[in-house]
């Protein structure tokens, strides 16, 4: 497989799958061999067994992805998560809108966290100046 540049095979283990699956691996494996060579040879039983190993390894690894990817989630004070909240309630959001819902916090320290919610791809930004408005990605 990795011959053939199918890279996610690096993070799982084909080898582990099959030693797992011994018995049933080779019980295939003789079953599509019994008529190889001859008019009477099926592999399709082959086939599926290894699209279903396949299958499973994909699945684990994006088990694998999702877990590094819950650890990984960026830091966000409880004010952004307000300010995310805010807007996913009200989207499209201009800073205004965004000023109006928290008069205490002064509007530099919002632009400085909605920079920093757009660089972590929690929020999205159009426009520019004062026709920017926010979404939640």
């Amino acid at each position: 497989l990795l011959k053939q540049d199918y890279n996610f095979i690096k993070y799982v283990s084909f080898e582990h799958l099959i030693e797992a699956r011994k018995r049933r691996y080779y019980a295939t494996l003789m079953e599509c061999q019994q008529y190889r060579g001859s008019d009477r040879e099926i592999i399709n039983v082959w086939i599926l067994f290894f699209l279903e190993s396949l299958r499973s390894l994909a699945t684990k690894l994006e088990a694998k992805i999702q877990q590094v990817d819950a650890q990984s989630k960026p830091y966000l004070s409880s004010r952004q998560k307000e300010i995310v909240e805010f807007i996913r309630n009200n989207e499209p959001c201009k800073i205004s809108d965004i000023h109006s819902n928290f008069p205490n916090v002064s509007i530099h320290t919002l632009k400085k966290d909605l920079k920093y919610l757009v660089e972590i791809s929690i929020l999205g930004k159009t426009g520019q100046r004062k026709g920017t408005v926010y979404r939640v990605n």
